[in-house]
């Protein structure tokens, strides 16, 4: 009820009160919690949270077109502290059905080149870790790495080698056809994957012998990049080939952020982990060389 325009009840100016009184209240409680929040993001206490290394690597090599997969919406928040650039990135939140994998991933696999899969507290060949394991299948890991409780990995769906085909043997009764490229082009962070065909003659006796693939300097030879371990992701040990079995390995790596511009040889072979000594080809080489890299800035 008024009296006259401008003149209110005094309960009006009480309410105005209290609404002001919580303003101040509310502000009393979020300013140390938000000075909390800011040390928590600033100077983690827990080095197993602190994502700033993480950030820092993805920042430097995600590419346009990547997609990322993550486990958890906070995941987002995360990065998006230290690098921004992560909201430009196709995203999608990994719960997935174990029975409907190839109609949720296969699209995805079609349309990107490169998947990135964060996860916390689970590796890439975590049984719980679908994608991990659908992707470890049927793409290059070209990444895999732990950053404290976080893992991110990177899988490489494309490959920018050319349609033909050459074959090389080793002692030993195995083969491997390998594509011949044109020497491609790639910059600091790309990543380079290789569709490997290997097959045996006969049973292949040790668990010790894995496949290498580098990629060396023409100049010093040294080795800049590797990807090594078991074909097919580790899903397929060399001793577990049936004669006659052909066996496909996506084998992927990234070029180095600090490598220099130049030529770069790629060597594919085989070597057995617990001696260092390598397959010989029938040729007597301890590799094939499958191709050049050209590396530009």
């Amino acid at each position: 009820l008024r009296v006259g325009a401008g003149v209110m009840y005094p309960a009006v100016g009480a309410a105005r009160r209290r609404a002001w009184l919580s303003v101040v209240l509310l502000a009393a409680l979020l300013i140390p919690w938000g000075s909390t929040l800011y040390a928590h993001y600033s100077t983690p206490s827990d080095p197993d949270e602190d994502w700033r290394p993480l950030a820092d690597d993805l920042a430097r090599l995600i590419r346009p077109g990547d997609l990322l997969i993550y486990d958890y919406t906070w995941m987002v928040g995360y990065l998006y502290c230290y690098m921004p650039q992560v909201t430009e990135m196709d995203r999608v939140l990994g719960f997935f059905n174990r029975e409907r994998l190839d109609e949720e991933l296969g699209p995805i696999l079609d349309r990107y080149g490169r998947v990135w899969m964060l996860n916390y507290l689970v590796g890439l060949d975590d049984p719980s870790n679908l994608a991990g394991n659908w992707f470890r299948e049927r793409a290059g890991i070209a990444l895999d790495r732990w950053y404290g409780n976080a893992h991110v990995a990177l899988a490489v769906t494309r490959s920018d080698f050319g349609p033909g085909r050459r074959v090389a043997r080793f002692t030993g009764g195995i083969t491997v056809v390998y594509p011949v490229p044109p020497p491609p082009e790639l910059s600091p962070g790309d990543s380079l994957m290789v569709p490997l065909e290997w097959e045996a003659e006969s049973a292949v006796d040790g668990d010790s012998l894995v496949v290498y693939m580098h990629l060396l300097d023409v100049g010093s030879g040294e080795l800049v990049a590797q990807s090594d371990g078991a074909p097919m992701n580790g899903l397929a040990p060399i001793h577990t080939w049936l004669p006659g079995e052909r066996v496909v390995d996506y084998r992927a790596l990234t070029i180095p952020i600090d490598a220099r511009p130049g030529e770069y040889v790629l060597r594919v072979g085989i070597y057995d982990w617990r001696t260092g000594e390598r397959l010989p080809t029938e040729s007597g080489d301890d590799g094939v060389e499958i191709g050049r890299v050209v590396v530009v800035r």
